[in-house]
């Protein structure tokens, strides 16, 4: 029968050498190594005490090993050897360290059925672990539980808390939890007002996010790369651009440097802007600093689109896939987009094949550009093609690229086939627009199809679409293009009653 060291007995000199060789291991993340310690034990006949087993658990969750961990803390309760606090918090952080939040949980429970009395840190791991995969409901279950339980949070435990904040996006909840650390005896550090910003910043909460930098100033904090990322992101998403590069330009007085994140998040507040010179500013910065990455090359081009530059946006294109970045579809869709507004069908064209032929997936929003581009040029023939080519690729069409095709025959006097596409729509959906009547309403009236101009002015309340001053407008050209004139009237007193009833349905 082996020995056995307790926490009461008087441990072997080579069962301390063991211990001590299981904390270098349990500290460096050797787990391997670990494991060979524990099972070298067992080999010389020796079963491991709890300081031992507690020892490799702990290396087992630096080296995110978080089944080998709790197989050890199986194997220690076969052993007779009683886990205390110590190993059950490291079983649990080992849990924390890999995301799994549900056996985090379990195993805090199972202490507790043990008669093992939690501590801060057992709390603190099983909260992080809640927290590192969104679970922020369940995390603030079990910090509630810890504080009504007489446990009083410490800073890593509200930290954490915070952080299950950040990841739900739940920034009023951050805001007070923040606002309460003071409560607790403890005082908010970086990490602390990093998390808090951060929550606010994905709400686009830019005032709040702002106003805890000052705060995190006033505590004499110095801020960190993330406090600067959760400032620029918060002002890019409320569309506040100038405050977003204003932030971007404080970083060095703190010492901080602009990570890719920071940048990102600054061309996109540009582009949101339209202010593609500043965009293209940032990007040709981050050629001499960092790597520029997909978004930074995707902000920067659809910048370049919403600011008209079709060229520089299809330049850039060029440049993101000459650097060996993947393009994606919204890659894509900005060059084309760029194409559309600037007439340039063709390239258009040649862009949403040159996506397929990279395996890249166009979607609608690809499509409508392409064929909005080919309604502009006034090519009906080719955004019928693309209309096919989405059926083709079950993609559900949007009312804007069957809009673009029934206005693109009736530029090239299709009248008939531009009522066949509005008469598809009204079946089997999208659901028509104002624009989508016009466009058939303008084909009537090229075809001097009144009696179809006044059926379409008739069921546009039913479908709950209301007529504007074009609707009406076409409507008395096809009567004026039919000699029908004695209709005028009655179609301009209609005008108020179609409004009306639009409002009453």
């Amino acid at each position: 029968m082996g020995s056995k060291d307790s926490e009461a007995g008087k441990p072997s000199e080579d069962q301390r050498s063991h211990v001590l060789a299981l904390g270098r291991h349990a500290r460096s993340g050797e787990w391997p190594l670990a494991l060979e310690v524990l099972e070298d034990l067992w080999a010389h006949g020796c079963t491991p005490s709890t300081v031992t087993f507690s020892a490799a658990i702990s290396a087992m969750g630096k080296g995110r090993q978080w089944k080998i961990a709790l197989g050890v803390l199986s194997a220690m309760q076969e052993a007779a050897a009683e886990p205390n606090v110590f190993s059950y918090s490291a079983a649990i952080s080992s849990c924390e360290k890999c995301g799994e939040w549900l056996q985090a949980l379990h195993l805090l429970a199972e202490m507790q059925g043990d008669e093992v009395e939690p501590n801060v840190y057992s709390f603190s791991a099983a909260i992080s672990a809640c927290a590192v995969d969104g679970q922020w409901q369940m995390a603030f279950l079990v910090f509630w539980g810890m504080v009504s339980a007489g446990i009083p949070p410490n800073l890593i435990t509200l930290n954490a808390a915070l952080t299950s904040c950040e990841k739900g996006a739940e920034w009023q909840l951050a805001v007070s939890l923040l606002s309460r650390m003071l409560g607790f005896g403890l005082t908010p550090d970086v990490i602390s007002f990093s998390a808090a910003m951060s929550a606010c910043a994905k709400c686009g909460e830019w005032q709040v996010t702002l106003s805890l930098l000052s705060d995190s100033g006033a505590a004499k904090l110095v801020p960190d790369t993330i406090m600067s990322n959760a400032a620029i992101t918060a002002c890019e998403k409320a569309g506040r651009w100038q405050l977003a590069l204003h932030q971007l330009s404080t970083m060095p007085l703190s010492s901080t440097s602009p990570s890719n994140i920071s940048l990102n998040a600054a061309i996109s507040a540009c582009e949101k802007g339209s202010c593609w010179q500043a965009a293209l500013a940032i990007l040709f910065q981050m050629f001499t600093a960092l790597s520029p990455n997909q978004i930074s090359f995707n902000a920067s081009i659809s910048a370049c689109e919403k600011g008209g530059q079709w060229e520089m946006a299809v330049q850039l294109l060029s440049d993101l896939l000459s650097r060996g970045i993947e393009a994606n579809v919204i890659s894509y869709n900005a060059a084309i987009s760029a194409c559309e507004k600037a007439l340039q069908w063709k390239l258009g064209l040649e862009l949403l094949s040159a996506m397929v032929a990279c395996d890249v997936t166009p979607n609608v929003i690809s499509f409508s550009a392409a064929i909005s581009a080919c309604e502009k040029a006034k090519q009906w023939e080719a955004a019928l093609a693309l209309l096919l080519g989405i059926a083709v690729l079950e993609i559900a069409p949007s009312v804007i690229s069957i809009n673009a095709a029934i206005s693109a025959c009736v530029q090239a006097l299709q009248w008939q086939t531009a009522l066949h596409l509005f008469a598809n729509i009204v079946e089997v959906g999208p659901s028509p627009t104002t624009v989508s009547f016009n466009a058939a309403l303008a084909a009537c009236a090229g075809a001097v199809q009144w009696q179809g101009a006044m059926y379409l002015l008739a069921q546009m309340p039913a479908l709950k679409v209301a007529p504007d001053a074009f609707s009406l407008d076409e409507g008395l050209r096809s009567l004026e293009g039919s000699g029908t004139w004695q209709l005028v009237p009655e179609l301009l007193s209609s005008a108020p009653l179609l409004c009306h009833s639009l409002k009453s349905s």
